[in-house]
């Protein structure tokens, strides 16, 4: 069995396009194997991790595999920017914008924390938030005050007068879910 053929190349164009042997679409990566961009390009198919779907930046670094003379995927890739220091067993997704600048990015620590773009303020569980907010109007709203008593007469009791209209529906975050 002959060991595949290693290449490191750069990306300079992408497309999605069908798998040459099924009907799956997949994500085929122009890539440069030269100095000169357009001397060497060759179409390679990326290869990610199962449960994953990313796109490399054009000018991005790739490793190459050549399966067969005329089949290469690509395995992994470096987008060329710093990483950040994360500890052992960490991980860390971000997107990039064309210039390189990180955009969202999520940290899984190894606490079990997830922390979305750098946030320092917790999630709640938004259901059992207003499902305590509407008990505490409803308890406003139903509270009874003791009017002062004139001397020998009975005394009154009221409700607020202005009853509260509270609403904390628009706080939810629709595109965000916690367990």
């Amino acid at each position: 069995m002959a060991i595949p053929f290693i290449q490191i190349g750069i990306v300079v164009g992408i497309e999605y396009k069908k798998n040459r042997s099924s009907d799956r679409t997949v994500i085929m990566l122009q890539v440069s194997f030269s100095d000169d961009d357009d001397a060497d390009v060759q179409s390679v198919q990326l290869f990610s991790q199962a449960g994953e779907t990313y796109v490399p930046p054009i000018d991005s670094a790739v490793i190459v595999l050549a399966i067969t003379p005329s089949f290469k995927i690509a395995i992994a890739s470096d987008d060329g920017i710093d990483p950040i220091e994360i500890k052992e067993g960490e991980r860390l997704l971000y997107s990039s914008d064309d210039t390189g600048e990180r955009k969202a990015k999520i940290k899984l620590d190894i606490d079990g924390n997830v922390t979305m773009n750098e946030g320092e303020d917790w999630a709640v569980q938004f259901s059992a938030m207003k499902q305590a907010f509407d008990k505490l109007v409803e308890d406003f709203n139903g509270h009874l005050h003791i009017v002062t008593c004139p001397t020998g007469g009975a005394c009154a009791v009221a409700t607020p007068t202005t009853p509260s209209t509270a609403d904390m529906s628009e706080a939810k975050v629709e595109t965000v879910l916690v367990p």
